[in-house]
């Protein structure tokens, strides 16, 4: 299932385990209403799996390599996941503008973390990485 959100106008876009297939027809309903515009905050499909999303819906939905959308990302994954999040699914986003932040096994929920420290993990290009602190 696949959820489109209008939160101060702006687009909040859930997936789930929403593969390639799916996310096309979100875009297709994203870009007929414009509210693939004002995409905001996009969560990554599956725990950034290199087999729920490609480049192309990529491109439309957050836009084409080298731009700045200003979009988020969020990937849930386990800590310490040796297969989740996919660093190419992880710099894909980054290349389009998108930051990109890792839940590294830590549960956000009503704006505090149930579990671990609070910390999420920003991926960059190149595989930098920065622990950021979550505002409780």
């Amino acid at each position: 299932m696949i959820t489109w959100r209008l939160v101060d106008e702006g687009r909040y876009l859930f997936t789930g385990d929403a593969g390639v297939e799916a996310l096309e027809r979100a875009a297709d309903y994203g870009e007929i209403d414009h509210s693939i515009t004002s995409l905001r905050v996009m969560q990554s499909p599956h725990h950034s799996s290199r087999h729920n999303i490609g480049p192309d819906v990529l491109d439309r939905l957050v836009g084409p390599k080298g731009g700045s959308t200003g979009t988020v990302a969020f990937i849930s994954a386990a800590a310490n996941s040796e297969k989740h999040p996919s660093r190419k699914v992880s710099n894909a986003f980054t290349r389009r503008g998108v930051n990109v932040y890792v839940t590294n096994g830590v549960t956000p929920a009503f704006g505090r973390a149930e579990r671990g420290a609070g910390e999420v993990q920003r991926r960059r290009a190149g595989g930098r990485e920065r622990r950021e602190r979550r505002p409780s």
